[in-house]
């Protein structure tokens, strides 16, 4: 008689590295400039190891499998700001962004061994032009636009923005803005492996847009403030991949589904800003 098991063993890490680099000038008093260097590299790492044991302790057929998905994100940008006008701050600035998107999978089935590895880049490049007015001492409005070109829909994306302060009384004010925002890179379920991975916006995945809402009241002062607001955010070209993917699979056969959503609630953030104990409490 005998009896036969399997063991089973799993291994997985993240691993987050970041390096920013900042350069301030204060040309003069009406001018300033703000350079910034910024490189980001989200490293996941998932490794299995299935074998079946038996009571003579021979392992037979050992399959194993690892999986390495890293995404980058290097971006340079710069800000400059000029408030020699009257009532008015004017900003401008670009960005440009460089993405990458390295996978590799390992699976060996016994003595059958199959790799796979997936190298993907994508390029943003930004420009946007921002005013801040001050209509009058309780009155302020700051708008701007964002524009962006996105490489591999080979399109200009526009992101407009406005927000209003009113200020009621020295420590009591209003506030609302209104915001369009893009999002370009996706986080997706892999059908092979129990790991998520990364995928950019295509020809065959769409651009999420997102118009978001927010009005609120806020009470502040030297030692302690408060911030009660709503919010509001509807999505268009939100989508979800039938039964997940695999990277061993092109991306015009998939199967999406595409949709709509909104997101809509309240906060509220109570600060302690002085003192021995100091700090926050949101909901």
């Amino acid at each position: 008689l005998g009896s036969d098991s399997v063991e089973i063993k799993e291994n997985s890490y993240t691993k987050n590295e970041g390096l920013v680099l900042n350069f301030f000038s204060n040309w003069n008093s009406n001018y300033n400039s703000h350079l910034s260097i910024y490189q980001n590299t989200v490293d996941i790492n998932y490794a299995s190891m299935l074998r079946p044991k038996s009571t003579s302790r021979f392992y037979s057929n050992v399959n194993e499998a690892e999986e390495d998905n890293k995404f980058l994100d290097r971006s340079v940008r710069f800000h400059q700001e000029y408030n020699g006008m009257n009532k008015h701050k004017i900003s401008t600035g670009f960005q440009e962004n460089f993405f990458q998107l390295r996978e590799k999978v390992d699976f060996k089935d016994g003595s059958s061994n199959n790799s796979y590895i997936t190298l993907e880049n994508a390029y943003a490049h930004s420009f946007y032009f921002e005013d801040q007015w001050i209509v009058n001492n309780p009155l302020r409005i700051q708008s701007g636009i964002r524009f962006t070109y996105y490489d591999l829909r080979k399109k200009f994306y526009q992101e407009p923005r406005i927000s209003i302060k009113y200020r009621i009384l020295d420590s009591l004010s209003l506030e609302a803005a209104i915001g369009k925002h893009h999002q370009f890179i996706h986080r997706l379920t892999n059908k092979i492996t129990i790991q998520n991975s990364w995928d950019f916006s295509s020809n065959n995945l769409p651009v999420i847009s997102s118009l978001n809402r927010h009005i609120g009241v806020n009470w502040n002062n030297l030692s302690y403030s408060i911030s009660l607001s709503g919010y509001h955010r509807s999505l268009k070209n939100i989508y979800r991949i039938k039964d997940s993917f695999s990277i061993f699979e092109n991306e015009a056969s998939r199967d999406i589904i595409l949709g709509e959503g909104e997101k809509k609630g309240l906060e509220l953030i109570l600060r302690k800003k002085n003192g021995s104990v100091r700090g926050w409490l949101s909901y």
